[in-house]
């Protein structure tokens, strides 16, 4: 959407299969979006972007600590001074409250019918959630079709990832209710009664904003 209405867009992922569906919808989309292959704590640039964008808990996918503090400070880095950064994770208050150790579902998924089992655990020692899912597609010649996939998500609390971003060096640091879960759409702020109010527990995603401040990289707020 963001290369349609004429921004300049460049992507990273880890996984050059994922950046080959982006470079196929991209080009079926009629936009050029140069892609490379990186982790978070990879990423090479300096003082080049407006804004630097982790939706659909990408960044929670991210589990060593020491990793997490370079991958905050690579992002910080390649933004301009007075650039943000919007960083989604799962609301861990959420997730505890509609909890399912395994879930059975099932429907239609572009036009084929699918029977999925998710299953869930909760690693406290390490602070993920570990998902794993199987996924069965019916195909038309009665055949079937399927896949699995087992990671790990970093358990972040409401406040320790804003306290993270602070460190980090990101300024103006505010914290939504996610994107449009909520009538009329658009992001609201979190405000300081996250572990109390009814809104965050009903409220999957939020999303973190900060800026690079335009003293620099290494001005700090103290936390």
């Amino acid at each position: 959407p963001l290369a349609r209405r004429g921004f300049e867009v460049i992507a990273s992922d880890q996984s050059g299969e994922m950046l080959d569906i982006l470079k196929k919808k991209a080009s079926e989309a009629g936009v050029q979006i140069p892609a490379n292959v990186s982790k978070f704590s990879e990423l090479d640039f300096d003082s080049e972007f407006d804004a630097a964008i982790s939706i659909f808990t990408a960044f929670q996918h991210v589990t060593e600590e020491e990793e997490i503090e370079l991958s905050l400070a690579a992002l910080l880095k390649a933004l301009k001074p007075g650039g943000i950064a919007v960083i989604d994770i799962a609301n861990f208050t959420y997730l505890m409250d509609k909890y399912e150790k395994v879930k059975v579902d099932g429907g239609t998924r572009d036009g084929k019918t699918f029977h999925r089992v998710v299953s869930h655990e909760i690693d406290a020692g390490a602070g993920l959630l570990m998902h794993d899912e199987t996924t069965m597609f019916a195909i038309g010649d009665g055949s079937t079709r399927g896949f699995s996939e087992k990671f790990g998500l970093r358990i972040f609390g409401p406040r320790e990832f804003e306290l993270r971003m602070r460190i980090a060096g990101f300024t103006q640091i505010e914290r939504h209710l996610g994107y449009a879960d909520y009538p009329g759409g658009g992001m609201q702020s979190g405000g300081d009664d996250i572990h109390h109010s009814s809104k965050h527990a009903n409220v999957f995603r939020l999303v973190y904003t900060g800026v690079r401040p335009d003293s620099g990289v290494h001005a700090k707020e103290s936390a």
